[in-house]
């Protein structure tokens, strides 16, 4: 009996198999397992599947990162995979630093002034590739950004200038040129930017931050190395007005009268914006500094725009804020004093 090669199935409903394959296993490996497995159903399998497999590209800077850039370029270049780049969305370049005190990345330069330059063309190929998320990450340490090549720079920026870039975020990052952050991006293009742990080329304490001018820029999520850059950074806020929703402020760091102080002042800032829905705020310092300014600083943040009220039931409100301090038995009574406090999300003790 004749068996039809093609499977009688709509291709939405087959499309939507496969989406529900890539977001529903557990693990990244079985994810690509499943996902392998997929392409080897049928054509009508195959080009979901690759979306969902090709849809993120990572570089670990390793030893083994030519070796694998050598495959992966194998890969594209074969004549039933010429439209894989279409489908690549997020580029994440990324390295690990030795786990002794003060370690700097110096494996990045060397793997890329190495002879062959497998990593350089494929990054090259990415610039052609329609990305919307870019993450520049280092782990266990930090990357001083001045160390990378020329070359791998450029192609980062090349990457990072397209427009249907959305998404930016560095993490771990010193010595970051401001203008790589804000230059020849499109102003209407990103809608996110998050600098964890980052610290630019032009020390903060003798000016302000990084102005953001992005006129859809609606989530931003930073951390500070130091206490002096709160304040110029909420300066920068003041450009986006009502624009960012939500924002994430971690290990801010709150010490006594001092940073009582500039905590009034940055807060202050941010009660201007208006559009103000999502707020997680995470402090480090003792127990009893807290203790200090949370009823007078916490109720800055009470009043913001849409007077969003904190609690587990926030999808309800009209406005959520989140407050994640590590706190003991010293804050709560603090944390009674405000009025408008429904419920603490998340609370721990101090490390």
């Amino acid at each position: 009996m004749y068996a039809p090669t093609q499977p009688n199935f709509p291709q939405e409903i087959i499309d939507l198999i496969i989406d529900f394959v890539a977001s529903e296993t557990d693990s990244q490996r079985k994810r690509l397992e499943a996902l392998r497995a997929c392409c080897l159903v049928s054509m009508a399998f195959n080009t979901r599947s690759k979306q969902h497999i090709f849809s993120e590209i990572n570089f670990h800077a390793d030893d083994f990162a030519q070796k694998r850039a050598q495959k992966l370029l194998r890969v594209l270049d074969l004549p039933a995979n010429r439209d894989l780049l279409q489908y690549i969305r997020t580029t994440r370049p990324a390295t690990g630093i030795g786990e002794r005190a003060g370690a700097i990345l110096t494996g990045l330069g060397r793997t890329l002034k190495a002879t062959k330059r497998n990593l350089l063309i494929l990054l090259a190929r990415m610039t052609s590739a329609p990305v919307e998320v870019l993450i520049v990450e280092t782990r266990n340490g930090l990357l001083d950004f001045k160390r990378i090549s020329d070359d791998f720079r450029s192609l980062l920026l090349a990457i990072r200038s397209q427009s249907n870039l959305k998404s930016l975020h560095f993490i771990n990052v010193t010595n970051l040129d401001k203008t790589f952050v804000v230059s020849n991006v499109s102003p209407t293009g990103l809608q996110e930017l998050g600098l964890w742990n980052v610290a630019f080329t032009d020390s903060p304490v003798n000016g302000s931050l990084v102005p953001l001018p992005f006129q859809n820029l609606i989530s931003l999520a930073v951390s500070f190395p130091e206490a002096v850059v709160v304040i110029p950074f909420c300066r920068t806020l003041e450009s986006l007005d009502s624009m960012i929703e939500t924002l994430e402020i971690r290990k801010c760091p709150i010490g006594p009268c001092k940073s009582c102080q500039e905590l009034e002042t940055a807060v202050d800032i941010l009660s201007h914006l208006s559009n103000l829905r999502s707020l997680k705020l995470s402090t480090t310092g003792s127990p009893q500094n807290f203790s200090y300014i949370a009823p007078h600083h916490m109720a800055y943040l009470l009043t913001l725009g849409a007077r969003p009220r904190l609690g587990r039931d926030a999808q309800s409100q009209e406005g959520y804020f989140k407050v994640e301090n590590r706190v003991d038995t010293y804050s709560y009574g603090a944390l009674e004093l405000l009025p408008n406090l429904v419920d603490v999300d998340e609370v721990s003790e101090f490390m």
